[in-house]
């Protein structure tokens, strides 16, 4: 091991074995160097070495009568301690790219951070995606986004074992791509499907990215300009993507009227959703009844899953919208076969 580069791994040390309450002694670093690096150093050298990083770099190193630690860092462990979390959820990351993102970060830190997520060990036994082509999707799709090309793909479901298998017989998929989002956990790509689908010949639809296998960039076959579809003639709206979307449904949003059946619920629920898009109006009857912007496809699930807590009020068909699924859903459910 070149002994020239000593000074970066005795940085390294600091920067992930260190801080105010963990030091370390120069025959401590001396030892880790070895073990780790394979690089056998005095103690006279390795002091030399901080002090460079001291005097030449500007690192901070502090120095006690424990040992040295690293003092400021980029990040701070609770900062960072939100990154892994946020790494530790995502349905979308497999569990071997899941292990790798969080040694990484590990890396920016001291030991603290390890001592703040015990319950990372366990990370196996939490529900990931079975794609290993995730990561590369995502670099292939940004690269199709930024050249303005088409993609083709294969799209897949998970049969009873499981698996990921192809829908359709491996049938292959073609889309213009525009923005991968992030709704519930999960990546969605944000597109238009170019497969001659009189249905959806002029609507946005969102693929699921972790279903997406086999991904190709289409470099020779431009993608329609997203100012092509009804919704989108000035671009994408930001606020709509984030706001008005509780799910991820390509319809245009719409003025929704809902009655809070249970306001100890209902009115925290709407301010976690929708934040500052939503108001709520006291009605004469002593109810509270709110009114956001939203697309009618996903409010009409979001009252679903709520549907002790809100009432749809309006517009119609959302609320037939929803009495069909209700009704429907009851007749399944009194059917004995």
């Amino acid at each position: 091991m070149d002994k020239k580069a000593s000074i970066l791994y005795i940085k390294e040390i600091l920067e992930t074995k260190t801080n105010e309450e963990h030091c370390l002694t120069l025959p401590q670093i001396r030892d880790i160097l070895k073990e780790t690096y394979g690089l056998d150093l005095e103690v006279k050298a390795i002091g030399r070495n901080i002090k460079s990083l001291c005097d030449d770099c500007d690192i901070p190193v502090q120095k006690t009568g424990k040992g040295f630690y690293l003092e400021d860092r980029e990040y701070d462990d609770t900062e960072l301690k939100f990154i892994v979390d946020s790494i530790l959820y995502n349905r979308n990351i497999p569990k071997s790219n899941t292990s790798q993102l969080i040694k990484k970060v590990y890396n920016l830190t001291g030991p603290r951070l390890k001592e703040m997520t015990p319950y990372i060990e366990s990370f196996n036994k939490y529900s990931k995606t079975g794609n290993k082509e995730v990561f590369l999707n995502i670099a292939l799709i940004e690269e199709a986004i930024k050249k303005g090309c088409r993609i083709r793909f294969k799209y897949c479901v998970y049969n009873v074992d499981k698996q990921l298998v192809p829908k359709y017989n491996g049938k292959v998929y073609e889309a213009s791509p525009y923005r991968l989002i992030m709704k519930q956990q999960r990546y969605y790509l944000m597109s238009k499907n170019q497969n001659n689908d009189p249905s959806k010949e002029d609507k946005l639809v969102y693929f699921k990215l972790d279903k997406m296998t086999d991904v190709q960039v289409m470099d020779n076959i431009k993608a329609d300009n997203i100012n092509t579809l009804k919704s989108f003639y000035h671009g994408i709206n930001e606020q709509v993507l984030h706001d008005y979307l509780p799910y991820p449904f390509s319809d245009k949003p719409e003025e929704i009227t809902l009655d809070i059946i249970n306001e100890e619920v209902g009115i925290d629920t709407l301010c976690e959703w929708f934040g500052d898009n939503v108001k709520f109006i006291q009605c004469s009857n002593g109810r509270t009844r709110a009114r956001l912007k939203a697309s009618p496809n996903a409010m009409c699930y979001f009252c679903l899953q709520y549907i002790t807590t809100f009432k749809a009020i309006g517009p119609q068909s959302l609320v037939d919208d929803v009495k069909s699924k209700l009704i429907g859903g009851l007749r399944e459910f009194e059917n004995k076969s």
